[in-house]
């Protein structure tokens, strides 16, 4: 699998302070999902909230410290503040704001700055395409945040010589365009690379006048929404009992003997189509990760890579990479989207509050695995890509 060399962006970390902590902004994205000829994106001038507000309704925060200080609680905390913050979220609340993540934790599972794969193709892809023809384009696998992604890049990024007739000339109920901003690919958003020239749902736009912006994510939380979702993915599993399930135990057996009760079956088979013996397959949900990011990573044309964790702790950082690298504009202020926009939208309550806790440590990274599959997604998952995309390896208990 080819390196390139060029996958970490130069760009530090925030270092803001939060001064004050009511700062009122307008940077604060509205969104919901609409129809398929574009996302409702509203902005809001006055947009201020409190970071309760984006709570989980039976999981707010209950501890009581009469002695606790927005001071003391914020240490370690500062550089997700600033991101709240900035984003309009108001944190004044000393037991709320302990429920963050610290920037260690972020920074043991993720490393310190955000991870960019195909940097250096971007001049390439400037000097083959004209400026009135690029396109950025968004794909990534099921569950990676790529609907979200796709609302921000829209609502951040320009090409300036695109206007509102061509945004209707090169779209369709399928594929949204704000300026030269594709929601999805031409080739559909979770077709692997291998697809870009064999598949096709918007003919109005040459696939090679499009850079793909895919969505990479950390391989066991993205099983564990996968779990709770699989979309076209298919597997036998109970997503309360034992999922994340890569190898049968006897509870998968009993439940699932048909397929999984057989001497010779070593993991737990995922499939699309009606049945494993319908259209592909791959050994494990493992397997399938690899094989998707693998086609992208191998692929020989211009795309570009960012991890779904990159887009909540260093969003503005990710957002200028990606729309520098299209030849695309800005636009200013950054507008960060606060609301549910399929982050993981099969939990109670989704926005970016709630995938900064669930994302920021490693607390529920291995909820229902086995030692087992634990093991076996070591042994199994593309350790190059593991390095290339600074994701940790698992931890394998003695």
């Amino acid at each position: 699998m080819a390196e390139d060399g060029g996958g970490r962006t130069p760009l530090e970390r925030p270092t803001s302070q939060l001064t004050p902590l009511t700062k009122k902004n307008n940077n604060t994205i509205v969104a919901w999902k609409g129809p398929a000829q574009g996302n409702v994106v509203s902005r809001n001038s006055t947009a201020k909230h409190k970071l309760s507000d984006f709570f989980p309704v039976d999981t707010k925060s209950t501890y009581k410290n009469g002695n606790e200080t927005i001071d003391n609680v914020m240490q370690g905390r500062e550089q997700i503040l600033s991101i709240l913050n900035d984003a309009g979220i108001v944190v004044d609340n000393p037991s709320e704001m302990r429920r963050l993540p610290r920037w260690q934790q972020v920074t043991e599972l993720y490393g310190p700055k955000p991870v960019i794969l195909g940097l250096d193709q971007c001049q390439s892809f400037q000097d083959r395409v004209p400026p009135q023809n690029r396109f950025l384009g968004v794909a990534g696998n099921f569950n990676s945040g790529t609907t979200a992604f796709g609302i921000s890049l829209q609502a951040n990024c320009r090409f300036p010589h695109h206007n509102d007739t061509m945004s209707r000339l090169f779209s369709n109920e399928k594929v949204s365009n704000v300026n030269g901003m594709l929601n999805q690919v031409p080739w559909a958003k979770h077709k692997m690379a291998f697809n870009k020239y064999n598949h096709t749902i918007l003919s109005t736009v040459p696939k090679d006048h499009v850079l793909p912006v895919v969505l990479v994510r950390d391989p066991f939380y993205w099983m564990q929404s996968m779990c709770k979702e699989g979309y076209g993915v298919r597997w036998d599993h109970d997503s309360q009992k034992h999922c994340p399930n890569l190898i049968p135990n006897e509870f998968d057996k009993k439940r699932f003997g048909k397929r999984l009760a057989r001497t010779n079956v070593t993991s737990v088979r995922v499939w699309m189509g009606a049945n494993p013996t319908v259209g592909p397959s791959w050994d494990s949900l493992v397997h399938y990760w690899n094989a998707w990011y693998e086609s992208y990573v191998d692929a020989t044309w211009p795309r570009l890579l960012i991890r779904f964790e990159d887009t909540l702790f260093h969003p503005k950082q990710v957002m200028e990479e990606v729309c520098r690298c299209g030849g695309g504009e800005l636009v200013k202020p950054f507008r960060y989207l606060v609301d549910e926009a399929k982050w993981n939208h099969k939990q109670e309550q989704n926005n970016m509050v709630t995938a900064i806790l669930r994302y920021g440590t490693a607390r529920g990274r291995y909820h229902n695995m086995t030692k087992d599959d634990i093991a076996f997604s070591d042994r199994i998952l593309n350790s190059t890509l593991l390095d290339v995309f600074q994701y940790q390896a698992p931890y394998i208990h003695s």
